[in-house]
């Protein structure tokens, strides 16, 4: 399964695609997506990939434009940042990440372990780690571990 989204002026939006997937209608418009072995990249005005998110399963509801991904999920911006988590919430308008869920979140030789999820904005670039412990690991040396840092 493929879809491509784009712009009126015929740019490309997002592409979403997945190994299997299950697609669910109600009076003549479609209302869902489920799908398997899921990956959704999204992009800029000028072509370029913003983010890509990748997870076992995925569940898009077209009514609120949310999709929840569920099983090793994988939120990569490129030359940014990478997250890993057991599920993540995407509001794919609004480009808001939302977990509940512990979530790695790796930048720039810093890894944080947001033990109670996240809340990530992409279009203001604002994070909130709930209950962070932060891991240095860009010195080349064993890291050390930071325990709740924020307390």
């Amino acid at each position: 399964f493929r879809r491509v989204t784009v712009s009126p002026d015929g740019k490309r939006q997002w592409v979403l695609s997945a190994e299997e997937s299950y697609i669910y209608r109600k009076d003549q418009q479609q209302k869902r997506i489920v799908a398997y072995r899921f990956k959704f990249e999204q992009y800029d005005n000028a072509g370029r990939i913003t983010g890509i998110l990748t997870g076992d399963r995925a569940e898009i509801n077209y009514e609120d434009n949310v999709a929840k991904v569920t099983g090793q999920v994988v939120f990569i911006e490129p030359g940014k940042s990478r997250m890993t988590a057991g599920a993540m919430d995407y509001d794919i308008k609004t480009k808001v990440l939302k977990s509940d869920h512990p979530v790695l979140l790796e930048e720039e030789g810093l890894h944080t372990n947001c033990r109670n999820g996240v809340v990530i904005d992409r279009t203001i670039q604002r994070q909130v780690c709930r209950s962070p412990a932060v891991v240095r690991t860009s010195s080349g040396k064993k890291g050390e571990n930071f325990d709740d840092v924020f307390k």
